[in-house]
């Protein structure tokens, strides 16, 4: 997953209603600020680094998780729910879905000054 491009279609991924899903961290490194902020992992940065970025806040996708947090939601659920992944997120699917991930920093006006990629692992177990 690319730091620099916002949310991102998980290809050869299908998600019905009732699948069990897990997004499997594997490897790498990512920042929301390559300049000031040094690399983190999918579990984002730890509170002190989170507050010094306080004044950029709103460029969080999920207020309330770290930036830098891999984040997954399935574009077909109702009222799109965000998850965070951080190493290792299971669920279950509400509805049929396209499952996409991304860096809990803001598409569009916050993603200029991101560098790294993660690897991850996607895993879904259909239900019968």
């Amino acid at each position: 997953m690319k730091s620099t491009t916002g949310w991102q279609k998980v290809t050869g991924v299908t998600v019905r209603q009732g699948d069990r899903v897990t997004v499997r961290f594997l490897s790498g490194r990512w920042t929301v600020d390559h300049v000031n902020i040094p690399m983190t992992g999918p579990a984002g940065y730890n509170t002190a680094i989170d507050q010094s970025l306080d004044g950029a806040k709103d460029c969080k996708i999920k207020p309330a998780a770290p930036f830098g947090t891999l984040l997954a939601r399935l574009t077909g659920e109702p009222d799109l729910p965000l998850r965070s992944v951080g190493r290792k997120l299971t669920f279950k699917a509400a509805d049929n879905a396209t499952l996409q991930l991304a860096i809990n920093d803001a598409p569009n006006r916050c993603l200029h000054d991101n560098r790294g990629t993660l690897t991850v692992q996607v895993s879904v177990t259909h239900q019968p």
